[in-house]
């Protein structure tokens, strides 16, 4: 019968290891942690007829401020972020060959991405700029 007994202990006390590295985890997990991370920058759903030929910055630093796991998900997530033309630039941009987008306008662009709306504390970019050309339209057959 010991042997049962020494493998009975064992399991206990490995058990007892696992709860205590959980829980651990976790409040190491529910402190708040401020982070910088750098994404590289892009730009989707430009439309057929313009094409983008310049873009003042392609990485941008941004600083998050919240609990360790909203951060944890953060942290895994791909440091790539693709800003969309449609939602980015106003209507008056949109009409424009070079445009500047402000360091406030990407802040409130980003703030409705969730992954950053509630967590995000600041861009380190101050404005970025995009120059575009037009696309030669192709003859439709």
């Amino acid at each position: 019968m010991p042997p049962i007994r020494s493998r009975s202990t064992r399991v206990n006390l490995l058990l007892c290891l696992l709860i205590a590295a959980g829980c651990w985890f976790m409040m190491k997990m529910s402190k708040t942690y401020r982070v910088d991370y750098s994404y590289q920058l892009s730009l989707k759903n430009v439309p057929d007829t313009k094409m983008a030929v310049y873009q003042s910055d392609s990485v941008c630093a941004v600083t998050l401020e919240d609990k360790g796991l909203a951060l944890l998900s953060a942290d895994l997530r791909s440091k790539k972020l693709a800003l969309d033309y449609d939602k980015l630039f106003t209507d008056y941009q949109k009409g424009r060959n070079s445009v500047r987008v402000s360091q406030s306008q990407l802040v409130e662009y980003l703030k409705q991405d969730r992954r950053f709306s509630n967590s995000l504390q600041s861009i380190s970019l101050g404005s970025l700029h995009f120059n575009f050309e037009s696309r030669p339209e192709t003859e439709k057959e």
